[in-house]
């Protein structure tokens, strides 16, 4: 994080106390609260004041009518007593304030009121009623009379009614107010505890936040809410933010120490075109940065603008494009000039708006200078007999001397500046000065072009450029990618060459017969010869290349390098015969062996003149050396798996055969039945690992059957297509007409899936993968991958992949049992191991193709077989649940355990079970039991009668009984199975391996019981 990123923004000003959240919230909180509850009170009121209005008129009305009898009869008495006690009794309600008896004439009777009583008026019922008065009047009947014989009136004044009703309203609106504020106060509480003051805890955590010492606290009452995934969020930004910085900051200090330790200076225009930033380097110059912004390009120009380089480059940046290394001189002031090399790119905006360029710049006088002092030497070299040209980075002429020029007089006239090297050789092809290239002049040509240096790789060839005129040429690339011709005149010394080639003809010829190499060093002059079949020993076509010593060297393997050269340096040195071995590599990347032969030839003092010798190829030796060794190593191992797969496969045996039982007895015990199954798995791990380990170190296949192996590749392309998903391409490339051959078809299914599987391996970040048949012919006559098979026909199943590749030591031991370059646990080390032994048994070869970086091509080359493809027998179909019978068998196996498996097995199943740990005890345990049906007996025990032996005897006691062998390993099973005893073959035949399974068991015991013979 850069050091000012935390102060980029001030923290804010503490906030006042009125500005909180939690003090809005409370305010907003009492003026709600009040609101809603004088609203409601007012409603309220207003309800009970209109139930008292109707309340209170009703109770008018009844007072009247309760009194109206009695004051019917004052009335009709004129009883004026009576009157006054009617009219006091009504003067006693509250409300009532007149009240009044007339006779039948309308004179007032009896009258009284409450004028004498002060009475005490409410604001709101004066607001209200005012001086309004209520007046309630009855006529006054007699008995059995319908005409009034009188009338009574009452008068009612509302503030005598509503003065306390009013007075009681404001008591409650008051206490109902006190209430809601109360509530508000309490609401405003409980906001500030559970959002304003986390929101403050928070806001004051993120303006202190240092991301490097802290993480916002969240309080454990909220951990579940909002406010705490408001806190998670916050730190997760706060990460990201340090992870972005840091990022940043990292790129920041990258691009400053890359812009610091180079040379070179960074500069970017803006859309005007003029200068907005120059990197420190600009100061080498002796200029600020700061002197260059909202400069233009033509003011840094100096009075070197009014050429046609610089106003195309002007034009360039008036048009927007990129250029790179761009040239041009700058004027200092006074005699000072410093040359420029730029680079730059334009920049656009989202919007696609141009918004400037940013390049980088250097300053290349010193290389100029050198360019222009290299050429003031070509002037000074002119005059002497050595040739010298130069040509430009495009390969087109820029000048050359006297002594060049002479050599090439046919074409002088167009050898002038800025003619391509390509347009000289075409015109002196044409001219016939090249007599080399008459009749393949374009094949000529192209191959003179690839002689052109690279860089760091200089070129030595001769030419002739006329009759007896032959010139040695050197040429190589300058720093600034030019090319520089520097050329000798070897006439002579071709002469004694061409006369010692000629004496040596008839050698040459007998050498090229016998395919070997003959070379000659001049030990004097140091030059060197080789013969044209020597080129070709060392992969290049006659006269292709200069031959030298370090060329010879430079093929030479790098294991081998060093003790061929000390041989060959030592036996110069000490003027002594040599003949030593080593690898080289090709052109091509391909691996021979070369055998060199040869000896110091001195004159009569003792002195080496040159050493000479011959180059034989001996790399079909080398490989029937490697292939006798090969066999040798896995028949070896052949016989160390089957010594000891015997004894393994009967521990196998007792272990998965347990483990069935323990997953039988095991029932409803979930966690006993998963651990079991574990260890049922690892069994049969091991099984598999044996059944690899006796595969390969098999002699015969178990079964060969003519098949297609267009067939057998299609078999499993489905399987090898789904193991190849993206980022692979995989490609079958099967070839039509392809012949038919002889293997065992699960063998040839399991090599392909080896190599496949490999090949995979080989790719881990893709790549692509071509699976391929051909119809092949071998010849006696032909080298390298055929050369250690039998000639014939065979065909050729190849896999070929884009991957790692193989070095010549992982090479030289990929067939190696055990041997994997697969990190551990990733691989047995078998597999290929089982394709080599796969195609010993078949009679076919299996090679190998790989160069470093570029690949791997693995070949099966499988005899070819006349005849009709064999029907493959499909996968037996098992029945529903395992096989039972009531038959009486006998086991026989010297290892206990084993035995007790069976014995459990074969009982559970219904079986009546005899057994025996050795022949001896099971021949004498079947004469003494003549209603034994089957004999079930392991291979190979202790004693003097093996399996083989005790079946052939016990036919003798019983030809009617069934047998079935069984073991883990038997060197005489192949044997047996296709010998001359057709029992032994027939038992070989069906023989049951071990480990073997419940299952297995059961059906092989049941196939053998329901067996016709």
């Amino acid at each position: 994080m850069s050091e000012n990123t935390n102060n980029l923004v001030s923290p804010p000003a503490p906030l006042s106390y009125f500005d909180r959240l939690s003090f809005k919230q409370a305010i907003l909180a009492v003026v709600i609260a009040l609101a809603l509850g004088f609203a409601m009170s007012l409603v309220q009121g207003y309800i009970s004041f209109k139930n008292k209005l109707s309340e209170s008129q009703i109770a008018s009305e009844q007072s009247v009518r309760s009194a109206k009898d009695a004051a019917s009869f004052a009335a009709f008495s004129l009883d004026r007593e009576l009157g006054k006690k009617i009219v006091l009794g009504l003067l006693e309600y509250d409300f009532v304030v007149l009240a009044e008896i007339y006779d039948e004439t309308g004179n007032l009777l009896v009258s009284g009121d409450r004028k004498a009583h002060t009475i005490e008026h409410n604001w709101f019922s004066d607001l209200v009623f005012d001086d309004t008065v209520w007046e309630y009047a009855v006529d006054l009947l007699a008995k059995s009379q319908t005409n009034p014989i009188g009338r009574l009136k009452i008068a009612v004044h509302p503030d005598l009614i509503f003065g306390g009703f009013v007075d009681d309203w404001f008591r409650t609106l008051v206490l109902e107010l006190f209430r809601n504020a109360l509530l508000a106060i309490i609401l405003a509480v409980a906001f500030y505890t559970l959002i304003t003051r986390p929101i403050e805890k928070l806001t004051k955590y993120v303006n202190a936040y240092n991301s490097d010492q802290h993480r916002l606290p969240i309080d454990p009452m909220h951990r579940r809410d909002e406010i705490g995934e408001l806190s998670e969020s916050i730190n997760r930004h706060f990460e990201l933010q340090r992870k972005t910085e840091s990022a940043l900051s990292q790129s920041e200090h990258r691009f400053r120490d890359f812009a610091v330790s180079s040379s070179d200076w960074l500069w970017e225009m803006g859309a005007d075109l003029r200068f907005s930033y120059m990197s420190d380097n600009i100061r080498n110059l002796g200029i600020e940065p700061t002197d260059i912004y909202g400069k233009s390009r033509q003011e840094l120009f100096g009075g070197h603008t009014n050429t046609q380089q610089i106003r195309d480059h002007l034009q360039d940046l008036e048009n927007h494009l990129p250029f790179r290394d761009f040239v041009f001189l700058r004027e200092n002031g006074g005699d000072s000039e410093t040359w420029i090399r730029t680079s730059g790119i334009p920049i656009f905006d989202e919007t696609n708006t141009f918004v400037g360029y940013r390049g980088s710049a250097s300053d290349i006088s010193k290389q100029i200078a050198a360019e222009q002092q290299a050429l003031s030497l070509v002037d000074a070299i002119d005059a002497i007999e050595i040739g010298f040209s130069l040509w430009d980075a495009d390969d087109c002429f820029i000048r050359s001397n006297r002594t060049y020029r002479s050599w090439l007089s046919g074409v002088d006239d167009i050898l002038r500046p800025g003619v391509r090297f390509e347009d000289v050789l075409r015109s002196l092809v044409d001219r016939g000065e090249r007599p080399e290239a008459v009749g393949r002049e374009e094949e000529w040509l192209q191959d003179r072009l690839k002689l052109r240096p690279k860089k760091n790789e200089p070129i030595v060839y001769d030419f002739q450029v006329s009759a007896g005129v032959w010139i040695e040429s050197h040429e190589f690339r300058t720093i600034d990618n030019r090319i520089m011709t520097i050329g000798l005149n070897i006439s002579e010394r071709k002469q004694e060459e061409i006369w010692l080639l000629n004496s040596e003809e008839k050698l040459s010829l007998a050498l090229e017969a016998s395919k070997s190499g003959y070379w000659v060093r001049d030990l004097r002059s140091g030059d060197i010869f080789w013969s044209d079949e020597n080129f070709r020993l060392l992969g290049y076509e006659p006269h292709s290349v200069q031959p030298s010593f370090d060329a010879w060297k430079g093929l030479i393997h790098p294991d081998d390098k060093d003790l061929a050269v000390s041989r060959f340096l030592s036996a110069v040195d000490n003027q002594s015969e040599f003949d030593f071995e080593f690898r080289i590599y090709l052109p091509s990347g391909a691996i021979r062996w070369l055998q060199n032969i040869g000896k110091s030839i001195v004159d009569a003092n003792g002195n080496a003149l040159v050493v000479t010798g011959i180059q034989l190829d001996i790399t079909e030796r080398k490989n029937l050396e490697e292939h006798l060794y090969q066999s040798h190593k896995m028949e070896s191992i052949g016989q160390l798996t089957g010594g000891i797969a015997h004894d393994f496969n009967n521990i196998l045996s007792v272990i998965l055969g347990n483990l069935e039982l323990v997953l039988d007895l095991a029932a409803d015990n979930d966690e006993l039945i998963g651990r079991a199954k574990i260890a049922h798995s690892g069994a049969l791990r091991g099984a598999e690992l044996t059944r690899k380990l006796l595969n390969f170190s098999r002699n015969e296949p178990l079964e060969q059957k003519i098949v297609s192996p267009n067939t057998s590749v299609n078999e499993v392309r489905e399987l090898i297509e789904k193991s190849f998903t993206a980022p692979y391409e995989v490609h079958f490339e099967l070839q039509d007409g392809l012949w038919l051959t002889r293997a065992d078809p699960g063998d040839f299914e399991d090599a392909l899936l080896n190599i496949t599987l490999n090949a995979r391996d080989a790719m881990p970040k893709g790549g692509r993968l071509v699976v391929s048949t051909s119809n092949v012919t071998v010849r006696d006559e032909d080298e390298g991958v055929f050369s250690s098979m039998v000639p014939g026909d065979y065909v050729k199943v190849t896999v070929s992949d884009t991957g790692i590749g193989m070095t010549p030591e992982v090479k030289a031991k990929v067939f190696d049992p055990f041997f994997t370059t697969k990190g551990r646990g990733k691989g047995t080390g078998l597999g290929m191991s089982m394709v080599y032994s796969f195609t010993e048994r078949t009679g076919g070869h299996v090679g190998i193709q790989s160069v470093p970086k570029k690949g791997t091509a693995v070949s099966l080359f499988l005899p070819r077989a006349e005849g009709e493809v064999d029907l493959i027998d499909g996968i037996e179909q098992g029945q529903e649940g395992v096989p039972t019978g009531n038959e009486a068998i006998l086991i026989v196996d010297d290892e206990d355990q084993v035995c007790e498996f069976a014995n459990i097995v074969l009982t559970s199943l219904g079986y009546t079970t005899f057994t025996a740990h050795s022949g001896e005890q099971a021949l004498t345990l079947l004469e003494e039991t003549p209603e034994i049906d089957l004999l079930f007996s392991d291979v190979v025990m202790s004693g003097k009668i093996d399996g083989y032996d005790l079946a052939s005897k016990s036919l003798e006691l019983n030809p009617l009984i069934k047998i079935i062998l069984t073991t883990g390993y038997d060197a005489k099973q192949e044997a047996n199975r296709i010998g001359k005893n057709q029992l032994f073959a027939e038992l070989a035949g069906n023989m049951l391996r071990k480990p073997y399974r419940k299952l297995d068991l059961a059906k092989h015991v049941r196939r053998a019981l329901d067996s016709a013979i």
